[in-house]
């Protein structure tokens, strides 16, 4: 009896053992796939930044952790910077700062440049066929461009796992900068 309680407590640990490396496999097969730009969006034309940039307005966020992660808006338009810091900041509260049009244009070219119009929308929570990813815990970020005919945002989630989707390097790269911006005013 004992034999028999062994061996069907083996082959049910082997069977769930197996399962899990098929879901953790067809999980990474699914970051992948959500992973870069959406192939959709690729072809399609991004929207025209206006000539006029009174309407156009780049916000990032990041809304923490767990752990000591900041948390923290800055929101830049022709002219001006608005920073609000919440936790793990130097500057908690709301600050403003000028910024040149001309800054504000390199960042709106790294936007362009990026091709962010043709980025998933969220690269936290995914869902290829019937598998469904959710990051949790993550060291979150989004970045917004509003403009007067509409507006994107991409979110992503740092995570380092082969289950985790990624977005371009590009994100990463206008990420930088404005964390930048923001330690360069002494807010981070």
């Amino acid at each position: 009896m004992r034999i028999v309680v062994l061996v069907a407590l083996s082959i049910t640990l082997l069977c769930a053992a197996l399962h899990s490396q098929d879901t953790e496999a067809s999980d990474a097969a699914c970051a992948q796939q959500a992973s870069g730009y959406d192939p959709k969006l690729l072809s399609a034309s991004p929207p025209q930044l206006p000539p006029d940039l009174k309407k156009v307005e780049l916000t990032y966020f990041e809304p923490g952790c767990e752990g000591e992660c900041p948390v923290f808006w800055l929101t830049i338009r022709e002219g001006k910077i608005h920073y609000k810091g919440k936790k793990f900041v130097k500057v908690r509260g709301s600050r403003h700062a000028g910024f040149s049009e001309e800054d504000f244009r390199k960042l709106l070219q790294l936007w362009n440049d990026g091709k962010f119009f043709a980025m998933h929308d969220d690269y936290c929570d995914f869902r290829c066929g019937n598998t469904e990813v959710t990051s949790l815990d993550p060291r979150e970020s989004s970045t917004t461009l509003a403009l007067p005919v509409g507006k994107k945002t991409v979110r992503e989630c740092s995570v380092d796992r082969p289950t985790s989707a990624h977005p371009p390097d590009a994100y990463f790269n206008l990420q930088g900068e404005l964390r930048r911006i923001a330690k360069d005013h002494g807010w981070l």
